[in-house]
């Protein structure tokens, strides 16, 4: 409706809008391309197991499915910066009919959910998105991956399919950090009402 925006009559009461923001990173910064279009489920819990759980019984997001994220294709702008993956239909529309939820724009044009985004965003570039936590995590999962000869196996079934692990690595953190500095400029600056 056009009163989506209200915070008592409006779309947030039926969804859960942290879930939506958390959601709406991990997209953003992996660049997925099916990320808001065709592996974004969501779910809800009926009102009586959610008061089991202590939740809410409101829409709310789930990950899944991230093999064409983070550069690793070559269509629909892979590039690390330049577009925001919720405004995709600008690069697929001409061929493709699996485009992104109109609710994704909605949200991005109510001020108090980009208010919401931003702050979130704030905490988690000290936490979980920081480039010191990432490199970690890129050093820690390559370390596994090259236990117990897991690397060497792969690249026998797959035809060198990681190539050199550590190249990949280092590509791979190359891009999160350029798709991270994009995300910043757009996600730290301050609004506009703001000023």
């Amino acid at each position: 409706s056009e009163n989506y925006k209200n915070p008592t009559t409006g779309y947030r009461q039926y969804i859960d809008v942290p879930s939506f923001i958390d959601h709406e990173i991990a997209v953003e910064v992996s660049n997925n391309i099916d990320g808001y279009r065709l592996s974004s489920p969501l779910y809800k819990y009926s009102a009586t197991h959610a008061a089991k759980l202590g939740d809410n019984a409101k829409w709310k997001t789930t990950l899944w499915d991230f093999n064409i994220a983070y550069g690793n294709e070559g269509y629909y702008s892979p590039q690390a910066n330049g577009i925001w993956r919720y405004t995709a239909n600008d690069v697929m529309y001409h061929r493709d009919n699996q485009l992104v939820p109109f609710f994704w724009y909605k949200l991005m044009k109510d001020e108090a959910y980009v208010r919401q985004l931003k702050m979130r965003w704030m905490e988690l570039r000290t936490t979980r998105y920081s480039d010191t936590f990432i490199s970690s995590k890129l050093d820690s999962l390559q370390a596994v991956l090259t236990a117990n000869g897991a690397v060497a196996r792969d690249n026998q079934a797959w035809s060198n399919h990681f190539e050199v692990l550590s190249s990949q690595k280092e590509s791979l953190y190359n891009y999160i950090k350029a798709r991270l500095l994009f995300l910043d400029a757009g996600w730290l600056a301050p609004n506009p009402s703001d000023e």
